[in-house]
């Protein structure tokens, strides 16, 4: 009957009638509420109140340290997750087993549902689709779906972690019927950044609505990091390929080129020679000491 309560209703169906709570503090942090219930009037005591406060405080020691621990367990798992994946992905200089490896490397680790990755062609000016897992990669990177359309193209020019509640719904997302084919609802897309330059993007998507929380989005960050950096050091690798290659071609067309004129021009060069031979010698005639100098 309290006019403060906001759902008496749930109360009456289930019986419930007075109410105590008590916080749940340890270290002056509030970490939740313990509620009791009776199923007729009563008024609690000061000493049921001091003994339910006692209980709430051992109770809240217990749960900090449930949560300390499970989350000093889930640091270590993502610090493990990272090392793995770094070894992974510095294991290679080729640019595709790269991303290959990464994405595999994710899929195993974290508990989302597709992970994809767009690079910019500096060429084109596009942030171009290149690798995906769990998704048809040939209808991923069909036309439609080139630079300048999707989300991942906010996080591309804002160089920071952008989250999409439900991309199948977010009037701010084009082409969603293709998320709401493949059951894809939510989104974090993370740059991909080596020395402030942006190399390209890092997508998630979940099947469930999911909100990123600040934890997952700063180690999907760091590992977009690591990424980009294996990254960088396979498009530097395959420029020095590219570069060696077009030297090895352009030493062959120079050999190839002086191979030619050396043969062309040593027919005219002996016939002057053996000419001027028979000049020195007097077999066409006499000639003056300056002809012969």
């Amino acid at each position: 009957t309290d006019p403060r309560v906001p759902d008496p209703e749930f109360f009456r169906r289930h019986g419930l009638v007075s109410y105590l709570g008590v916080p749940l503090i340890a270290k002056e942090e509030i970490l939740g509420v313990l509620g009791f219930y009776t199923k007729e009037e009563h008024e609690f005591t000061n000493e049921e109140v001091e003994f339910f406060m006692t209980l709430a405080s051992q109770a809240a020691v217990a749960i900090y340290n449930a949560q300390l621990y499970d989350e000093t367990k889930r640091n270590l798992e993502h610090i493990q997750a990272l090392q793995e994946i770094d070894k992974a992905i510095t294991s290679t200089l080729d640019l595709r087993t790269v991303l290959d490896v990464l994405l595999q490397k994710i899929d195993l680790s974290l508990p989302y549902a597709t992970a994809t990755v767009r690079l910019f062609n500096k060429e084109s000016g596009l942030l171009e689709p290149v690798a995906c897992r769990n998704l048809d990669e040939k209808e991923w990177k069909a036309e439609q779906w080139r630079g300048g359309r999707g989300i991942p193209n906010v996080v591309f020019k804002n160089k920071a972690p952008w989250m999409v509640s439900n991309v199948q719904t977010d009037p701010r997302v084009q082409d969603r019927e293709f998320f709401r084919k493949h059951g894809l609802v939510s989104y974090l897309g993370v740059p991909l950044l080596v020395k402030d330059e942006v190399l390209g993007v890092l997508s998630f998507y979940t099947k469930e609505e999911h909100e990123f929380t600040n934890e997952e989005i700063g180690f999907l960050s760091t590992l977009a990091g690591q990424a980009a950096i294996a990254i960088h050091n396979s498009q530097l690798y395959q420029e020095m390929v590219s570069l060696a290659a077009q030297l090895s071609r352009s030493n062959k067309v120079k050999d190839e080129f002086l191979s030619i004129m050396s043969h062309e021009l040593r027919t005219p060069l002996n016939v002057v020679m053996g000419y001027t031979g028979m000049i020195r010698d007097g077999l066409l005639g006499e000639i003056n000491p300056e002809q012969e100098k």
